[in-house]
């Protein structure tokens, strides 16, 4: 029996949808070596690592039949009509509410843990030769092998950076001293090839000091900043460079003169203590909100604040920090979370704070490689090694970008040391400079971190901050 020239088969053929079908089996990474030790700071219990199956669906497309009075022609409305009904009655309406669902997860468990997610992250194509300014602001932890200069270095001079360092300096004394880096930096590496008469005839160099206050960084001029203090208004600790030394604080007006001053991200590095003690906390808190949010407005910069790392140390009072690495580690992250909980009330959305997980990264290192992780430190323990800033660098590297650096490693070790060649100081006597695959190891905890939003299982996910 036939319909119009058709077998019954034929139009059945026709009929037929095409099946679903098919996965693949992801597994994790598993048996990952682990050190021991009696340290306080050691891990202690083994990861626990499942597998997880994923299911990955494919589509064929079906041929198309039935009884030719029920469908319509080929070309009409109709027949657009039709399509689009068989479709949203199909599996394919199934499959993109949970591509945006999955997503919209995904996005809201980044922004739980206070990463910086977004469609252009996921969709965008890699841009290679995209440049960007960043300002930075902080301590030792930025002045410690001098990271704005690293940064510089390891995305080939794609960061345009300057910064306004004290290497004793909190966030809110920052505000008080300004630039604190007069002595540290006289270096050759930090020389500008520039000398002028001081006093008694005195040749002096000219050094790259960074801005001098704040305000000058990131607005571009400061009224209150002058050679001698001249208002009163900053605190003389005689290590301001302008207020020091009066041919850099013209040398600095003549630069923001000429370049006026355009920020893409403002990297805040706080103290790590203050961060975790409540009562210090409160008094970034207030800073942050009252002094540095409104600098941040008008420039339209986005902070970019720093999950720094935790430490042990027996060369500092570790009392109230937490009970080990770990709880160290959350503790330090609950309170950078609270940093940027409170900028994000007071910035536009388009300024909404990210964090960079540098305190991850290093946890990550202290589950899997216990001896790596303490190379990451000098002598105290507490401040980084070049490997811990090789470390920081990357993180904070993917975190600008949203990508992970080329995949061509540095070449060993002359690209290495390269990274640090133009740094104006490096601490920590002998400098061991990581090898290739070290390298290689330290960039995929990066990558995993950052851009995969992997959390170390050995993090406590509620810890208290007294």
């Amino acid at each position: 029996m036939t319909t119009q020239g058709h077998s019954l088969k034929s139009i059945l053929q026709r009929d037929a949808l095409a099946s679903w079908s098919g996965s693949r089996q992801l597994s994790s990474e598993s048996d990952i070596p682990r050190a021991t030790s009696r340290d306080p700071g050691s891990p202690q219990n083994p990861i626990d690592l499942r597998n997880v199956r994923i299911p990955e669906e494919g589509d064929e497309e079906g041929v198309g039949g039935g009884i030719e009075t029920k469908i319509p022609s080929e070309g009409g409305w109709l027949a657009v009509m039709y399509r689009i009904g068989m479709w949203c009655s199909g599996p394919s309406v199934l499959v993109v509410i949970f591509l945006f669902s999955a997503f919209g997860l995904i996005y809201g468990a980044s922004r739980e843990l206070g990463y910086h997610l977004s469609l252009r992250h996921i969709f965008e194509r890699v841009d290679w030769e995209r440049e960007v300014s960043v300002a930075f602001i902080g301590n030792a932890y930025l002045f410690v092998n001098d990271m704005p200069r690293i940064m510089q270095a390891i995305s080939k001079n794609q960061i345009h950076q300057n910064s306004v360092i004290h290497p004793g300096g909190s966030l809110g004394s920052l505000l008080i001293t300004g630039n604190g880096m007069y002595n540290a930096w006289k270096t050759g590496t930090a020389d500008l090839g520039q000398q002028y008469i001081k006093d008694y005839g005195r040749k002096e160099g000219v050094y790259d000091f960074g801005m001098c206050s704040v305000k000058q960084l990131l607005l571009g001029a400061d009224e209150y900043m002058g050679y001698g203090n001249p208002y009163g208004a900053y605190k003389n600790d005689g290590l301001n460079p302008c207020i020091m030394d009066q041919y850099y604080y013209s040398y600095v007006a003549g630069i923001l003169a000429d370049e006026p001053v355009k920020w893409d991200y403002v990297v805040l590095a706080g103290q790590t203590k203050r961060m975790v003690v409540e009562s210090a906390r409160n008094d970034t808190l207030f800073e942050l909100v009252n002094s540095y949010a409104p600098m941040l407005n008008q420039s339209g910069a986005i902070p970019l604040l720093v999950d720094t790392h935790a430490f042990w140390s027996d060369s500092t009072n570790m009392t109230g920090l937490g009970n080990d690495v770990p709880s160290f580690t959350a503790n330090i992250q609950n309170g950078v979370k609270v940093y940027a909980s409170a900028l994000a009330e007071v910035l536009p959305r388009s300024q909404a704070p990210i964090i960079a997980p540098v305190g991850l990264a290093y946890l990550t290192v202290w589950e899997e490689n216990y001896d790596l992780w303490r190379m990451l430190f000098v002598r105290d323990m507490v401040h980084a090694s070049v490997y811990g800033s090789f470390l920081f660098a990357c993180v904070l590297y993917m975190t600008i970008f949203g990508h992970r650096l080329p995949d061509n490693d540095f070449q060993f070790p002359s690209e290495v040391a390269d990274l640090f060649a133009t740094s104006r100081k490096l601490v920590g006597g002998n400098h061991y400079f990581p090898s290739q695959e070290e390298m290689s190891y330290l960039k995929n905890v990066a990558k995993r971190v950052v851009l995969k939003g992997y959390v170390p299982p050995s993090l406590p996910r509620h810890s208290s901050n007294r």
